[in-house]
């Protein structure tokens, strides 16, 4: 009998060891809800309710529980691409010093270090100084950003906010540089500061309970916060209250800014006892955003011009007297114009790309950086000093490092060979391991929708591993106007040089061709983005690239929307699918006008609360479309602390997708307890975190070989 019963307790046990682990079931608490006579169920509804904390923490601690049993298939994977990637970092790295007043600012981290030391060397003196050492203040957190980092005009006061929670709700602080000692004042849910010349005043911007910046106080330093003055406050829970410095340093603009619409003020950087000055009032869908430079007013606006225009005010007293310096156009999106005392530097996107234009202020002569590539993006990097002749500017594309550059604006403009041999390379960000980018390539194909529509995507690959059917990540955001620009990133190698194909589509609903693009993604033409994205899908898969059997799927937030949308409408389409922080309930979200930001979201989304928009939101919302079908493998990225995109979105999500999925496909959920929208600040976790994707990817490819 004891012989049988050890040899049934190893059966057992070798059968539990072998034994593929139980995806977790979330309790179902069925509430109706109804809206313009509109009914619907949501099982899971309750997820979001406090008082339903410790069994939505049961659940979330199971989920988390299960994705660490099945990951073990794939630990050893991630554990080596996570050792790639950081062998391709530097470990130790210094930043470019950049210039302000008499010192060099720069940030330095060392190997082994999660976060980095901020320092400063005076010019004159050489004295070095420590002005945040983020390792030392992050001892004993599970979470650590920085958020506001400014010093004083006067060069001896560091004004910084700090996040110990991952939920955005910075505590802001304020210290003496040159004796290392703080004041005694704290304040938080602070973001924002701008000094006034004195040193000892500032504005600052506070949050609500939604995190909205609804206010702005202005605070003189050894005063209690308490009895700080308040300067602005908005009502209107669509707008944010910020402020900021312009270019001259002689003003304070103050700005109230929807998704859509701009209010502005200024007010003197000398006299902090100053009430601000309407520059002007909001008007539906008008963005204006003001500057000063050199004794003069500058307006970048949109109001005749759907792609921006910019104008030289010619009376301060009166803003409507303008003259057009600059316009954008259906081609040409105007970006932004940075100010130097003899020249303007406009940012632009030009057939979608961006480029530096630079003019001579006094002749209006026109000369531009230029390389010898298509695919590439270039965008003004740290230029603080509008005195001085030099431009430091950022080159990136897909296969090459990227490099930050810095020219001299005079000699560029006398000398017409003065080409990128001439430019000088101030730091050039290569992996540490060998790279040889004549072994990738990269470029833009164009996917056509229709007569008038064709959707860019980018593509990178290795020029030897590219035979056709390939593996393939595509990844897409589509929202808000944002726009994917092309860029290198060493940790992609890890994909790239296992064959894999890294595709970008550059959907409507971004901004890459300007706000006509936007438009065509926006309110109630947002399923233009999925169908966009789809058809990008189709493209890869007709042209060979990949197959439906090796073609996975990425995005995050709203582009999380995105992955959701897709993989109800075609889940036989995509092989994995991967949404980080997704937004996918859309339509509750939105109809709770409770949440951080759903009034500000009613225009890019619309409000559901007019029938219109109710209908269109509840015919693609991800959660509310979830079916009995197939789907593809899924790893879903959390943060518990999001203040963004909460919790109960991908924990509802989840659940609903293990109870009406019909595949045997691994669901995974992976809920980051300690970390919120943008995730770990920490850059081997943010490493680890890739190399558990990439290694889920590649885990799900052979899986669906083997099986």
């Amino acid at each position: 009998m004891k012989k049988n019963a050890i040899i049934l307790f190893i059966v057992l046990t070798l059968a539990s060891l072998s034994a593929k682990p139980t995806p977790p079931i979330a309790p179902e608490k069925p509430v109706i809800k109804s809206v313009h006579g509109v009914e619907w169920t949501d099982e899971y509804d309750y997820m979001r309710e406090h008082k339903n904390l410790p069994e939505v923490m049961k659940y979330i601690k199971a989920e988390n529980k299960y994705t660490q049993k099945v990951s073990k298939s794939f630990h050893k994977l991630q554990n080596q691409i996570f050792d790639e990637m950081k062998n391709r970092i530097r470990e130790d790295d210094v930043s470019v010093p950049y210039k302000k007043g008499d010192w060099f600012y720069y940030y330095e981290i060392k190997k082994g270090q999660s976060y980095g030391i901020n320092y400063r060397i005076n010019l004159k003196s050489k004295e070095k100084q420590i002005l945040l050492d983020e390792n030392k203040m992050t001892k004993g957190k599970a979470f650590f950003s920085v958020g506001t980092y400014q010093v004083s005009p006067n060069d001896s006061l560091l004004a910084y906010s700090v996040d110990f929670e991952g939920a955005e709700q910075y505590t802001m602080m304020i210290k003496n540089i040159r004796n290392n000692q703080h004041y005694s004042e704290k304040i938080t849910n602070a973001e924002g500061v701008v000094w006034f010349n004195d040193s000892k005043t500032f504005l600052y911007s506070l949050q609500d309970e939604k995190y909205r910046t609804y206010r702005i106080y202005k605070h003189i330093l050894g005063t209690d916060p308490a009895n700080d003055e308040l300067i602005m406050e908005e009502n209107d829970e669509a707008f944010y209250l910020s402020a900021g410095l312009s270019r001259s340093k002689e003003y304070i603009m103050i700005s109230s800014s929807s998704k859509t619409t701009t209010e502005n003020w200024y007010l003197s950087a000398n006299h902090p006892n100053d009430k601000p000055k309407l520059i002007n009032s909001r008007r539906t869908n008008i963005e204006i955003y003001p500057d000063h430079f050199n004794g003069k007013f500058f307006i970048y606006s949109n109001e005749y011009e759907a792609n921006y225009q910019y104008y030289e005010v010619l009376n301060e007293n009166d803003f409507n007297k303008t003259r057009l310096l600059f316009s954008g156009n259906q081609r040409k999106i105007l970006n932004d114009v940075l100010h130097f005392k003899d020249y303007m530097i406009v940012s632009e996107r030009i057939d979608g790309q961006n480029r530096i234009r630079v003019i001579n202020r006094e002749n209006g002569y026109e000369f531009s950086p230029n390389f010898d590539s298509s695919n590439y993006s270039i965008v003004c990097d740290t230029n603080l000093d509008p005195y001085s002749d030099s431009l430091r500017f950022s080159y990136d594309s897909m296969t090459e490092p990227s490099i930050l550059y810095q020219v001299n604006l005079k000699e560029m403009e006398s000398n017409p060979h003065y080409k990128r041999e001439n430019y000088r390379i101030l730091k050039q960000y290569n992996p540490q391991t060998p790279y040889d980018k004549s072994l990738y390539e990269e470029k833009t194909v164009y996917v056509e929708i229709d007569e008038q529509t064709q959707i860019p995507m980018m593509l990178v690959y290795r020029k030897d591993l590219f035979k056709g059917n390939n593996p393939c990540l595509l990844y897409a955001y589509g929202s808000y106007g944002s726009s994917e620009d092309p860029y290198f990133s060493s940790a992609r190698l890890s994909l790239l040089d296992r064959g894999w194909i890294y595709a970008v589509a550059q959907i409507r609903g971004g901004g890459e061709l300007g706000k006509e693009w936007h438009e065509q993604g926006r309110l109630l033409n947002r399923k233009n983005t999925f169908n966009d994205f789809i058809a990008c899908a189709e493209y890869l898969i007709k042209e060979g690239y990949t197959s439906k059997e090796k073609l996975s799927i990425n995005g995050g937030s709203a582009g999380g929307m995105l992955i959701g949308a897709v993989i109800n409408q075609r889940p036989e389409l995509f092989h994995a699918a991967v949404a980080d922080v997704p937004f996918v309930d859309v339509l509750s979200t939105m109809l709770d006008s409770t949440l951080a930001l759903t009034i500000p979201e009613y225009e890019e989304w619309g409000n559901p609360y007019e029938k219109e928009y109710f209908d269109y939101i509840a015919s693609y919302s991800p959660y509310d479309h979830v079916k009995a079908q197939s789907y593809p493998y899924l790893l879903i990225n959390a943060g518990f602390r999001d203040s963004r995109v909460a919790y109960w979105e991908p924990l509802k999500w989840t659940a609903k997708l293990r109870k009406l999925k019909q595949d045997k496909r691994v669901l995974l959920l992976k809920m980051n307890m300690n970390e919120g929208h943008s995730g770990s600040g920490d850059r081997y976790s943010s490493l680890r975190e890739t190399a558990f994707t990439y290694a889920f990817l590649l885990w799900t490819m052979e899986k669906d070989q083997l099986e």
